[in-house]
């Protein structure tokens, strides 16, 4: 029987944050970074200290992954990079006898995942190591 791995609220209001980055930007492509920055923002409201500030984390989209000039897409579609990430993350939060995924888990899991553009830690003025860190409690990203 496949077990399901549920979103806790904080998750479900990340994947929200990084959806309406996309509407901001007119985007209609969910990606990997889209997921990590919307977990980034939601754990920074959350009082994480050490993370980017909402204001860096879209300039950060921005260069990535640009804006459009189109009207914005009533929905956005997730690309497969994060798709990749969060089917990962379910099989191994089930493979930990976990039933559940949060913002923190979202973050870390596309973090590690490989699916992010280096690009985005080094427009963000980081690295995957300090953003690790700081997701961890151990300093500023």
């Amino acid at each position: 029987m496949e077990q399901r791995v549920s979103l806790t609220p904080d998750a479900r209001q990340a994947i929200e944050a990084g959806v309406q980055l996309c509407h901001r930007a007119r985007l209609a492509i969910f990606t990997p970074e889209h997921l990590l920055a919307g977990a980034l923002a939601v754990l920074g409201e959350g009082g994480a200290p050490g993370l980017p500030s909402p204001g860096t984390i879209e300039a950060t989209l921005e260069m990535v992954h640009g804006t459009s000039d189109d009207p914005p897409a009533d929905e956005v579609s997730f690309s497969p990079g994060a798709r990749t990430v969060l089917d990962s993350l379910a099989v191994v939060l089930t493979r930990v006898g976990r039933d559940s995924l949060g913002a923190r888990d979202l973050a870390l899991g596309t973090i590690v995942s490989g699916e992010v553009t280096p690009m985005f830690f080094s427009a963000l003025d980081t690295t995957k190591e300090r953003l690790l860190a700081a997701l961890a409690g151990g300093g500023p990203a």
